[in-house]
């Protein structure tokens, strides 16, 4: 992190006949850290010089809640992403809002923000399909999009940096509309690093896509 070039060792895993793929999951990492790795191998003969450093994860934080619409000011309740809350939805606190349209039976999120940007990201079968923030182009210019079962929605939140990145990245995925009850069932990703588009998490145990021997140190 930050160019220090400079790896501790943070685990070994054992060659085995005919295994192709190994894997080694790293459980020490910070939400907002950016980790740099890279692997080695060695037997009797010898070591070979680590790999380029091209692997690296921001870890960020997810959850998932559900917020219900009855009885709210206007059918609508905001969202504060740092701070994992509801808020009233006009507050300058809540990055977006849901709706419930009663006219209209449908269910929507908006932001009542200058700074804050919603962009589609489509169909998703969990939050983690979510993978990076888009910079610079396809935000929608209206501040609303209705909500759709199953999609997912980019956030874009705060000042642009140098390349159109956005101070902060989030995204949120419906998991159910409650029609009835006037109820969003959502899923969320939240990137505490600044300007970084990052959202995708590591996958799960056996999705484990690479080696890792060595974690580069410094902040």
């Amino acid at each position: 992190v930050g160019g220090n070039d400079e790896y501790v060792l943070i685990g070994e895993v054992d060659a085995a006949p005919f295994r192709e793929v190994y894997g080694y999951r790293d459980n020490n990492v910070q939400n907002g850290n950016t980790y740099y790795y890279a692997i080695n191998a060695y037997n009797g003969y010898g070591e070979s010089d680590l790999s380029d450093p091209d692997a690296f994860d921001t870890p960020r934080p997810q959850g998932s809640t559900s917020i219900d619409l009855t009885n709210q000011n206007l059918n609508r309740s905001g969202w504060d992403f740092s701070e994992r809350r509801t808020r009233v939805w006009d507050s300058i606190d809540s990055d977006i809002f849901f709706e419930y349209d009663a006219d209209l039976d449908a269910f929507f999120i908006w932001s009542n923000r200058d700074d804050v940007f919603i962009q589609s990201f489509g169909y998703t079968d969990d939050i983690t399909d979510v993978n990076w923030g888009e910079p610079g182009g396809g935000w929608n210019n209206v501040g609303w999009m209705e909500l759709v079962e199953g999609h997912a929605y980019i956030i874009g939140m705060g000042a642009l940096d140098e390349e159109d990145n956005s101070e902060n990245y989030a995204a949120v995925r419906v998991t159910s509309l409650d029609y009835l009850d006037e109820r969003v069932n959502f899923e969320w990703a939240y990137q505490t690093d600044r300007f970084n588009p990052e959202l995708k998490r590591a996958p799960s145990n056996g999705e484990i896509p690479s080696i890792v021997k060595y974690r580069r140190s410094g902040n």
